[in-house]
């Protein structure tokens, strides 16, 4: 009964040593992720800048109509709500990072608990098996004492 239950307990270790792994492979893609939405927010940023530019020295030298400069502050406008819109993304990115972390770290805690449950299941075990063990030796010195005849005492004939 004892070795089906360490078993168990075994079993439950491994489990939780598995989550753990699953966890970190889990949080070094959600860290990736969030890498890469930081360089593209850092890439689109700057080509932002330059398209801005590039329209603005457009209009800079020259007549413009209305409506030409509404499609302008349009167009910029649209710009920076992708901007935003990806400014967003890294901000949704780095709490599933944390949000992937605590799970981790829960993971952690939980396989720390299966190891030290597992371990202490065997030292009771063990202990089992060496009261046991005693409680064999302690019957087969009895058994021995009981088919031993006892020694004479001092003074006392031995009868033959």
């Amino acid at each position: 009964m004892s070795e089906q239950l360490l078993r168990v307990k075994k079993h439950r270790e491994s489990t939780a040593a598995n989550e753990v792994v699953r966890c970190r492979r889990h949080l070094e893609q959600c860290a990736h992720a969030l890498e890469q939405a930081r360089r593209t927010v850092g890439d689109y940023t700057e080509w932002r800048r330059q398209r801005e530019g590039e329209l603005f020295e457009s209009f800079r030298e020259q007549l413009v109509q209305l409506n030409e400069l509404e499609n302008f502050n349009m167009h910029i406008g649209l710009l920076r709500e992708r901007e935003a819109e990806l400014h967003n993304e890294v901000l949704e990115a780095t709490k599933v990072v944390q949000d992937a972390g605590a799970a981790l770290s829960y993971s952690q805690q939980q396989h720390i608990a299966a190891v030290r449950a597992k371990e202490k299941f065997q030292m009771f075990i063990d202990i089992q098996r060496q009261l046991e063990h005693q409680e064999q030796e302690r019957r087969e010195e009895l058994e021995l004492e009981e088919f031993t005849p006892p020694e004479p005492l001092i003074g006392e004939e031995v009868e033959s």
